[in-house]
């Protein structure tokens, strides 16, 4: 059993988990993963499993509002609408027109515009964002 109590100043909010790897986020918009990487989905630019909780880099530009993850993949929403998607990228989960490979660090989509990205959710091999017109 783990568990995540406030650290070093970081207020943690409830955490998302799929499987064997888990995401959470903090209040200030930070993004930690950890648990089993064999497609990136911790999505820290690498395949090997976290027992610890580990700050998504990628995502520091960004304040990170929603996460969500399927099966080996995790989609992120951020406080201006931004949509970061990362890890299995089979069958399209990733959301990118040309990648079908997997990608084991975040990448801001840019399909989204002329809507604004307010939630997400993921099952096994699916992702559903809601939008509003800009």
């Amino acid at each position: 059993m783990l568990s995540v109590t406030e650290s070093k100043g970081v207020s943690v909010h409830p955490w998302v988990t799929h499987g064997c790897f888990s995401h959470l986020s903090s209040a200030s918009g930070q993004c930690y993963t950890f648990g089993s990487n064999q497609h990136g989905q911790l999505g820290t630019n690498s395949c090997r499993n976290s027992r610890v909780p580990h700050l998504v880099v990628g995502l520091r530009a960004m304040k990170v509002t929603v996460v969500a993850c399927g099966d080996a993949f995790t989609v992120a929403i951020g406080a201006d609408g931004e949509v970061c998607t990362w890890g299995k990228g089979a069958r399209g989960r990733l959301g990118r027109k040309d990648e079908e490979t997997g990608m084991p660090r975040p990448v801001q989509l840019e399909e989204t515009h002329p809507y604004v990205v307010t939630s997400v959710a993921c099952c096994h091999g699916n992702t559903l964002l809601a939008v509003k017109r800009e």
